[in-house]
């Protein structure tokens, strides 16, 4: 199953990694969740069955913004 994440980190523009392998996907994915300077992110298909669906994602964006103002990266 090919699988892209769609993110954004604070002071950035949405970045869109495609055509991943279901486990790449995933700990970039995961990853990011973890990344205290990760707005958003969101796991999407590809597949025909699944295509442009949103299978998981989070909204740090909040959270993200005040770190980045506490370590004074904004």
């Amino acid at each position: 199953m090919g699988l892209r994440v769609r993110y954004q980190m604070v002071g950035m523009g949405p970045v869109a990694r495609c055509d991943l392998q279901e486990w790449q996907a995933r700990k970039l994915y995961k990853d990011l969740f973890c990344k205290g300077l990760c707005e958003w992110a969101e796991l999407v298909g590809e597949e025909e069955e699944d295509y442009m669906d949103v299978l998981e994602s989070f909204d740090h964006t909040d959270m993200a913004r005040m770190i980045a103002s506490i370590i004074g990266r904004i």
